[in-house]
């Protein structure tokens, strides 16, 4: 049926136990046939509404197989494919844009937070954090980083490498 039958409810409604079958399948699986049975009680101008939304639901169900229906529906899935072919090339530019907008507002971000976390009192700097930042960085872009930096900034990013690197060849001396 369709959202129309909304109107025709019955004021009254009351289930019966469903009806239950059970056989058993030669592979061991089970198939449960159940039938539910409700009485309904309506007022005379709802089950009026509900026949007559019968009514129209039969009506087109039978459209929908005549010949002329196939015919409207062969049209509009036609002019569908057409549609597609103007927009599939369409679609991979602008996801090519869409991601390319995603980096750049990702950098952006980026780098207003390093510059933030470099704006700090040292102590209170996550030395962790500000170097997972960085390393997200490709090297192109942290040139434009250090570019935008003061003397300070980019001191602080050249003692985080030196860290970094001094982890490095301990880590490096360990494993040997």
């Amino acid at each position: 049926m369709n959202e129309q039958q909304k109107g025709a409810v019955p004021y009254k409604v009351e289930p019966e136990q469903p009806e239950r079958k059970y056989e058993i399948q030669k592979n061991g699986d089970v198939l449960m046939h159940e039938v539910q049975r409700s009485k309904s009680w309506f007022n005379g101008r709802e089950f009026i509404s509900f026949i007559r939304l019968h009514e129209k639901d039969k009506e087109n169900f039978e459209y929908q197989l005549t010949e002329a229906a196939r015919k409207k529906t062969k049209e509009v899935l036609k002019k569908l494919d057409e549609a597609l072919k103007v927009l599939k090339p369409l679609q991979k530019e602008v996801e090519t844009k869409l991601k390319a907008e995603y980096e750049h507002k990702k950098f952006i971000t980026v780098k207003e937070t390093i510059k933030q976390v470099l704006q700090q009192n040292p102590e209170e700097v996550n030395k962790e954090q500000l170097a997972g930042m960085w390393g997200s960085l490709n090297d192109e872009q942290k040139q434009q980083v250090i570019t935008e930096l003061d003397k300070s900034q980019k001191n602080r990013i050249l003692q985080l490498k030196i860290e970094k690197k001094k982890q490095q060849r301990e880590s490096q001396k360990m494993a040997v």
